[in-house]
């Protein structure tokens, strides 16, 4: 479980910040989410929900030795989820990020 939130950690600052999509490449002047601060800000959202998710599966496990296999599948589980989508907010960053900044997306 530890090891799972860890590289779910390590894909987001040392995969999706520094490269980001591949759409960055394909059109100039890039996209918002082409520059390295805006990436930067929007992980900082994921990287808590999955240090969260993480330490209090962690704990659930060892403060409840019955449940301890419901809890690091459970952990599995929701760190997998949060992985996922954190590919979308930091990679992507979808309208979210723009309210952040003072401006809505779309509007």
């Amino acid at each position: 479980m530890v090891l799972v939130a860890l590289a779910g950690l390590a894909l987001i600052w040392l995969v999706m910040v520094p490269v980001g999509p591949e759409a960055c490449v394909l059109s100039l002047p890039g996209p918002r989410n082409c520059t390295i601060t805006s990436r930067v800000e929007a992980a900082v959202i994921p990287t808590s929900g999955i240090f969260a998710i993480g330490l209090l599966s962690a704990l659930w496990a060892i403060l409840s030795p019955r449940s301890a296999p419901a809890a690091r599948i459970t952990g599995i589980v929701l760190l997998s989820l949060a992985i996922g989508v954190s590919y979308l907010l930091v990679a992507w960053i979808p309208a979210l990020a723009g309210v952040r900044q003072g401006f809505q997306i779309g509007t």
